[in-house]
């Protein structure tokens, strides 16, 4: 863990992390709401594949029971959290960078740029290179 990253790109991570807020923010939960701790526990994890609830749970002291009880309080699922902000980061990074598809693919989570493709289609009906094509104005907001 001591051992400098050679690849690493300070400049990409800071312009992902302003998406990655400017896209939290947007979402409608509350601040202090289960889903948005929930949110940004999963946002910090699902480039590295590890956006699981159980260790989302750990994270935040709780058991994995426990968790899915408070978000089903909420109105709200694990699953239906991390495919929200997979939608909503999905757009924001198509609007906003000029990543490719394969690398949006590996920061949403997904083994492929095909399984992320398969999602976007599902989310707004077209494919991601598509989608980023059109202006920002003529974009879909969900």
């Amino acid at each position: 863990m001591d051992v400098p990253l050679l690849t690493a790109d300070d400049n990409l991570q800071r312009t992902l992390s302003v998406i990655c807020e400017n896209t939290l923010a947007q979402m409608p939960q509350t601040p202090n709401s289960m889903a948005r701790l929930v949110e940004r526990q999963i946002t910090a994890r699902l480039a590295a594949g590890t956006a699981q609830q159980d260790a989302i749970a750990a994270e935040l002291g709780m058991s994995a029971r426990t968790l899915a009880r408070r978000l089903t309080k909420e109105g709200t699922r694990f699953a239906a959290v991390v495919a929200n902000l997979r939608k909503a980061l999905a757009r924001d990074y198509l609007l906003n960078s000029t990543l490719p598809l394969t690398e949006i693919a590996y920061l949403l989570g997904y083994s492929d740029a095909s399984t992320f493709s398969t999602a976007f289609r599902r989310w707004y009906g077209q494919p991601p290179s598509d989608f980023r094509e059109r202006p920002a104005t003529e974009a879909p907001m969900s």
